[in-house]
């Protein structure tokens, strides 16, 4: 914080350009400059703070937060260039944020949180030039580019001297103060700008989970209303706090619901596909035969799609005459029966791509040995997908996967493994 910095601390020495051309000669002769960033980190190791005096430890404990902000400008910066570049997509992730939680253990939010901050790093960049260079800290950053609002950069790029001046003046709660003023009043007339709900649930240290979101007044009103229906009053004979009332109040609110149905349950594909019985019974799928794979509204259906929907779903047998009358209509059956369906959920909790961690309720069952191919309908073929990489298994055939043993394995098409705990195999 700026009230515990020494003054003579406040600005960092200008950097010795001798001394960062020897630098670079060292990087380019070792040509890895995660080296020297490793033998300084073991010299920080080497010396204990213990070993320090009490004017060392405090100087030295500010230096190195600087140092740690040049590192976190850096991060940003090749986080988003992973973005833009789609490196995500070499693993079969769809979001950068997603793809570096796996990678790295961060949560999603700090992933998202770096992107954005350089991407405001380059709308300011005298901002990012400070930042990079240790004169304003990344909370500064963050709060600035947590006050961003669509459709109004020309007027925050023109504030940037004054978040400038406040930032390098260590002035962190101005920074904050200056933040929100410029979001409520994105535009010069003082109007607000709409911004969207937003809901975040964040497991904590200890294993509880954190609700915390932000409603439009008429979004909060319903909620508050719910909220006041479902709380039970206070009583001399209950000693929970107003909160811990509230609290109970939103687990019945959710319960009701989950009880009663609501109408966005997820169920299994519904949707009426005519698929020739010769099509599907000589994996015509797979070998291009010529037959009928049509939806009842669109037309022709990609087979991959089709293989996908025959992962999990109903199967209704019609059987047609010549002239395409209605002979005889079989019993509707689900290619998982609940009860095999609770054991997987039970068995695989989340989706079993590496790393992927969408919940069971919005997966797909997905027969590892396909249906049309023999597959049989049981726990030990069947797999928790979410539905992007359900679509992306039969969409790419050049990945490959194996299932034994309930380990349940992905293979890029070159043979590499995806590994499930990439952060435990980097190297320092």
């Amino acid at each position: 914080m700026a009230d515990l910095e020494p003054r003579d601390h406040e600005t960092p020495d200008p950097i010795d350009e001798s001394i960062m051309d020897q630098a670079r000669a060292f990087a380019a002769e070792i040509g890895d400059p995660f080296v020297m960033l490793r033998t300084a980190i073991e010299m920080f190791q080497a010396t204990p703070s213990a070993s320090l005096p009490d004017p060392q430890l405090g100087a030295d404990v500010i230096r190195l937060r600087r140092q740690m902000g040049r590192l976190d400008a850096v991060f940003a910066e090749y986080a988003l260039g992973s973005h833009r570049r789609g490196i995500c997509g070499h693993d079969a992730y769809r979001s950068t944020p997603a793809w570096l939680a796996w990678q790295t253990g961060m949560h999603r939010g700090q992933v998202q949180r770096a992107t954005n901050t350089a991407d405001l790093a380059e709308l300011l960049p005298a901002m990012g030039a400070a930042w990079r260079a240790g004169t304003v800290s990344t909370n500064a950053m963050e709060a600035i580019s947590a006050a961003r609002v669509p459709g109004h950069d020309d007027t925050l790029a023109a504030c940037e001297t004054e978040f400038l001046d406040l930032a390098t003046r260590g002035d962190h709660a101005g920074v904050r103060r200056a933040a929100a003023k410029f979001k409520a009043c994105a535009h010069a007339d003082g109007t607000r700008p709409v911004e969207p709900d937003g809901l975040r649930l964040a497991k904590v240290l200890d294993g509880r989970t954190t609700l915390t979101g932000e409603f439009s007044n008429g979004a909060a009103e319903t909620i508050t209303t719910a909220l006041h229906a479902f709380t039970d009053p206070p009583s001399d004979t209950d000693d929970r706090t107003p909160a811990q009332r509230r609290a109970d109040a939103l687990v019945r609110i959710c319960q009701t619901a989950l009880a009663h149905g609501t109408a966005g349950t997820r169920a299994s594909a519904t949707v009426t596909i005519v698929i020739d019985w010769a099509t599907l019974l000589n994996h015509g799928l797979d070998t291009g035969l010529d037959g009928r794979m049509d939806g009842h509204y669109t037309g022709p259906i990609d087979r991959h799609d089709i293989d996908r929907l025959l992962c999990d779903s109903r199967i209704s047998r019609v059987i047609t005459g010549p002239k395409s009358e209605t002979l005889d209509v079989g019993r509707a059956t689900r290619a998982f029966p609940e009860p095999t369906r609770r054991a997987i959920i039970a068995r695989d909790h989340n989706c079993r791509w590496p790393g992927c961690e969408t919940p069971a309720g919005w997966c797909d069952i997905h027969h590892h040995q396909h249906w049309q191919h023999d597959g049989t309908t049981s726990a030990t073929n069947g797999v928790l997908l979410c539905p992007h990489h359900h679509r992306f298994l039969h969409r790419n055939p050049t990945w490959t996967t194996t299932f034994y043993d309930q380990h349940f394995r992905v293979y890029r098409p070159n043979g590499t493994e995806l590994d499930p705990h990439p952060w435990a195999q980097l190297a320092a």
